[in-house]
């Protein structure tokens, strides 16, 4: 089992791809965040409050829905 490999260097051809695709990613990534920003900026910070309990209550009671299915 070799836990601590040795890295493999890339030729400065591969790490100019690999460059050019992190950053189409993170691109997109700003473009998207931007975006979702842009349509989420009028709800307010009790609504977002809400729909975090909302949503953690219904989590947790479907995974009590499947413990109790699990002992039963």
């Amino acid at each position: 089992m070799k836990w601590f490999r040795k890295r493999k260097t890339l030729s400065p051809e591969q790490e100019n791809v690999a460059r050019k695709i992190a950053e189409g990613i993170l691109s997109r990534q700003r473009i998207l965040a931007d975006y979702l920003n842009q349509k989420t900026s009028g709800i307010s910070a009790c609504c977002w409050l809400c729909l975090l309990s909302g949503f953690c209550l219904l989590c947790g009671s479907y995974l009590l829905y499947l413990l109790a299915q699990v002992f039963n």
